[in-house]
């Protein structure tokens, strides 16, 4: 899916949807702790730094392509980088895909342009 003659970025994203898109009874949320996202991006991504995936997470979340909640409570992430080490670091997190998160991960699971039948762009 994923190659490293891709950006760094791309590659960080691409592990972190295909773990929560995880097959095996996965309904597209994966809540974890940070050590245990790290460990497992880094089966996808071995040079994976802190900091490249909180910016991966971040990204993901602006993009709207994922919610990011704290698992078992209602608070949700703010974009607020003095709230970073509560959220990330402390803490079990959830991240979770969205509509428009479903629809990116087909076009990057397929392969596919992410264009309607027919149309391609100008």
């Amino acid at each position: 899916m994923s190659t490293a003659k891709e950006p760094l970025a791309n590659r960080l994203e691409n592990a972190i949807l295909q773990i929560v898109m995880q097959p095996y009874g996965n309904d597209g949320t994966h809540p974890s702790r940070w050590g245990d996202w790290m460990n497992d991006v880094r089966q996808f991504v071995p040079e994976v730094t802190q900091d490249n995936l909180k910016a991966a997470f971040k990204r993901l979340w602006r993009q709207k392509i994922v919610h990011l909640t704290k698992a078992g409570l209602h608070y949700k992430w703010s974009d607020d980088e003095n709230e970073d080490v509560e959220f990330f670091f402390r803490e079990p997190f959830r991240v979770s895909i969205t509509e428009d998160g479903r629809k990116y991960w087909d076009i990057i699971r397929l392969g596919t342009t992410g264009n309607p039948i027919g149309f391609a762009p100008q």
